[in-house]
């Protein structure tokens, strides 16, 4: 999984937006769903953006253009949050999500993914995961989801690798 966020314009506010991620890992009869849920938050005020003035505008609403890659032939069952169509296609060997959303000063927003992961895992005991941080970003905390119950937490500083005991 990489999550790649992109400021469309909204000042240097990611300087201030904050965000979560949860991954919710659903396995039966070898199948496995998965939904990831982003949580962003800007805990600041809106600047003064009046130039004219001198102000310096830093922190305005957020907007976010989101691609997240996940393994390519995953199939995407329910998305929340964007306020455009999801867009799936294909891009170095992964499947992308595309979507956009706002966060406002002061505020809260909140877009998720499930999808269907391309493979069956009826004869593993583990399931190897891998994640990707984008660069410029200090920590991202990740909880993870198996089945309903809550199996590990970590701030994400650096790629990672591990294994998801599956019994």
């Amino acid at each position: 999984v990489h999550i790649n966020d992109a400021n469309l314009g909204g000042a240097k506010s990611n300087m201030f937006v904050t965000q979560a991620v949860r991954m919710d890992y659903t396995v039966k009869n070898g199948k496995i769903s998965k939904t990831i849920k982003i949580t962003y938050r800007n805990p600041e005020k809106h600047s003064n953006c009046n130039l004219e003035a001198g102000q310096l505008c830093l922190n305005g609403v957020l907007r976010n253009w989101q691609r997240v890659y996940v393994p390519e032939g995953s199939k995407l069952t329910d998305s929340k949050g964007s306020e455009v169509k999801v867009e799936t296609y294909t891009d170095f060997d992964k499947t992308v999500y595309e979507g956009f959303m706002r966060v406002n000063p002061l505020g809260k927003a909140e877009i998720s993914y499930t999808y269907e992961l391309p493979f069956d895992v009826s004869d593993q005991d583990t399931l190897p995961i891998m994640i990707q941080k984008q660069p410029g970003i200090e920590k991202i905390p990740y909880e993870i989801y198996l089945n309903g119950e809550l199996v590990e937490t970590f701030d994400l500083r650096a790629d990672r690798q591990f294994e998801l005991d599956l019994k």
